[in-house]
């Protein structure tokens, strides 16, 4: 429903009303919105034995104490801080190209040490990350 909504009111509001963006944007979120929520409270439950075996399969993050609690130890803070530091690596290394480029060797200089930084940083974090 949720997937549906947006192309058809999209091509309804294109092609039969005046609606300009960004009005037609907040008018296509707003109703997919409703619509998915109408299909969440009208639809049946997933059964929960379904939920249990997806559970102890996957073993989601989250609010899942319904369903299953596991032991583990949440993984997010250190997720979160290898794509922060995946991000400083990215743009650490492309100043320090641009800089190379220019021959501003000391701007390189502390691009370069930000990218190790960071990318030893991102090593460390990953091998406290259990991985299946």
């Amino acid at each position: 429903m949720a997937t549906v909504a947006p192309f058809v009111l999209f091509g309804f509001i294109h092609f039969y009303t005046d609606l300009v963006d960004p009005y037609s944007l907040f008018v296509t979120v707003g109703l997919t919105t409703v619509a998915w929520l109408v299909a969440t409270f009208v639809t049946q439950p997933t059964d929960m034995q379904v939920l249990k075996n997806f559970y102890s399969r996957i073993q989601p993050e989250g609010f899942w104490q319904p369903v299953g609690v596991s032991a583990k130890k949440s993984q997010i803070p250190q997720l979160l801080g290898c794509w922060l530091l995946g991000i400083g690596l990215g743009y650490a290394c492309l100043f320090c190209l641009g800089t190379l480029i220019f021959a501003d060797w000391q701007g390189a200089m502390i691009s370069g040490v930000v990218a190790v930084v960071c990318a030893l940083g991102i090593s460390r974090l990953l091998g406290s990350i259990d991985v299946i």
